[in-house]
């Protein structure tokens, strides 16, 4: 009788980025995203989910939030919005970004995400939940955007800070060897129980952390099932 044959690999996971940003519908600001997302999955090889910063109806808000919640990346690139005139005419003015991406992105900081955050020239760099954390936020014009993802990103991707093959995620692959109808198995000192058994691969996706030991009930592992 041969020996059961080994698994298939598991290819290797795309992390998934979560790129938040509102765009005005018919704006430059949707050719504009395109162009990171197609930037981030074809030139980088990333999974990118667009968050579209605005007031979207329940269930797509919460397909949305789903994603925020399974990412492993958060990129914000926020463009400005109406002016915003101080109450002292000693402050200039200045423009304000999208509240629902500052919502996402308090969301991401929650989880301890890596991010990035990209404003456009007239946001206040260091404005909202920018101030509490510990980011520079790169400034862009609409004709430098694409140019400053890509040197951000690049840079992030050529020291080993950012990773495209990882995921916060156990994987659950059940193998070959298995009972597939009811058996009676040992349970307990002397009973048996009539049940079904499959042995099952793990697979930790995430790049660095552990998946058993002390730290691994806080962990954040996601489970998927294959």
């Amino acid at each position: 009788m041969s020996a059961p044959s080994p698994p298939a690999p598991v290819p290797p996971p795309k992390a998934r980025v979560f790129l938040s940003s509102g765009q005005k519908d018919g704006s430059s600001e949707v050719d504009l995203i395109l162009q990171v997302k197609r930037y981030l999955e074809e030139e980088c090889g990333f999974l990118v989910t667009v968050g579209t910063g605005t007031n979207a109806p329940v269930g797509v808000a919460e397909k949305v939030l789903q994603r925020l919640r399974d990412a492993d990346y958060f990129i914000l690139v926020d463009f400005a919005r109406d002016t915003v005139k101080p109450e002292s005419s000693t402050e200039p003015e200045f423009k304000r970004g999208s509240l629902f991406s500052e919502q996402e992105l308090a969301i991401a900081v929650f989880r301890g995400l890596n991010f990035l955050a990209f404003v456009e020239k007239g946001i206040p760099p260091r404005d909202g939940i920018l101030k509490h954390v510990l980011s520079t936020p790169v400034q862009f014009t609409q004709a430098t955007l694409l140019d400053e993802v890509r040197k951000t990103v690049g840079a992030l991707l050529k020291a080993g800070t950012w990773d495209t093959e990882w995921r916060n995620e156990l994987t659950l692959s059940r193998l070959a060897r298995g009972s597939d109808s009811p058996a009676w198995v040992p349970y307990g000192d002397e009973g048996k129980l009539h049940s079904k058994y499959f042995h099952v691969e793990v697979h930790n996706r995430h790049r660095d952390q552990i998946a058993a030991g002390p730290r691994s009930e806080r962990s954040g592992l996601r489970i998927t099932r294959h």
